[in-house]
């Protein structure tokens, strides 16, 4: 939808808009009434999923945690961009090119932490081997 709105499709341009304003509008009102409660909860769960991976040493909280701490990231990625929007109000193109950092912004955390999360698994098995 993005790409066909970059394109000028006057019909994708105004459904861009639409989709956007619900989401955005959506996610703030969440975060409005229960962001504290959310992310007092949310660091909770991954204190706890660190403390039990890499302190206690059990692999499946390391696992989750590996998957977790950067879903996090992107929701905060995800909530300024909301509100980089929601202040700006910007016209279609400016849309476009918001949502087009944000995709990058995404995709970087991605790559990152799939290369760290094979980084230490390749660590862990070579450590692994080399004991017996």
């Amino acid at each position: 939808m993005v790409q066909r709105a970059k394109s000028g499709h006057h019909d994708a341009c105004q459904d861009l808009e639409d989709l956007a304003r619900i989401k955005i509008t959506r996610r703030l009102t969440i975060s409005q009434m229960a962001g504290v409660w959310i992310t007092a909860g949310l660091c909770f769960v991954l204190t706890s999923l660190v403390v039990l991976g890499f302190y206690y040493g059990v692999e499946l909280a390391q696992a989750i945690a590996f998957l977790a701490i950067p879903l996090g990231i992107v929701s905060l990625v995800t909530q300024s961009s909301c509100e980089k929007i929601t202040k700006a109000n910007p016209d279609v193109k400016g849309l476009v090119k918001l949502l087009m950092r944000h995709r990058l912004w995404v995709q970087i955390i991605g790559v990152v932490s799939i290369f760290c999360t094979a980084m230490f698994g390749m660590i862990h098995n070579l450590s692994s081997m080399l004991i017996f």
